[in-house]
């Protein structure tokens, strides 16, 4: 088992548990993960992802966009954890480690980001 099938394991199981204190190695891939404060995602980021379980939402919402941030800041330090070890790490923190005041800023950006794109479509479905 190489250090990402561990680290990815631990998270895992530290997620199901809610165990804390995290173990070490959870720790230094949350801090890794965790994207930076204040967020520069911006509602056209995401209206314009190529990326798959993003560009066909139907609903956006502050924790998907979250996700969506662990996983540019996860690209940006070239880590190569699955999409499903980083959905777990962006959980944890989103419940476990993130304020109100940045969930808020994901929030928002959601609530943008889901104006943009019912306007878009509507446009689009009159034209």
């Amino acid at each position: 088992m190489d250090s990402r099938e561990r680290v990815a394991q631990l998270l895992y199981a530290n997620v199901q548990n809610n165990a804390n204190p995290n173990p070490p190695a959870v720790t230094a891939a949350l801090n890794q993960v965790q994207p930076l404060a204040p967020p520069t995602l911006t509602p056209l980021d995401l209206l314009t992802a190529n990326i798959i379980n993003y560009r066909n939402w139907q609903q956006f919402d502050g924790m998907k966009v979250y996700k969506y941030a662990c996983m540019l800041r996860a690209q940006n330090q070239r880590l190569s954890y699955p999409f499903h070890t980083i959905t777990h790490i962006a959980v944890q923190l989103w419940n476990n480690s993130e304020p109100d005041n940045i969930k808020q800023v994901y929030r928002d950006i959601a609530e943008e980001t889901a104006r943009m794109y019912e306007f878009h479509h509507r446009r689009m479905n009159n034209n």
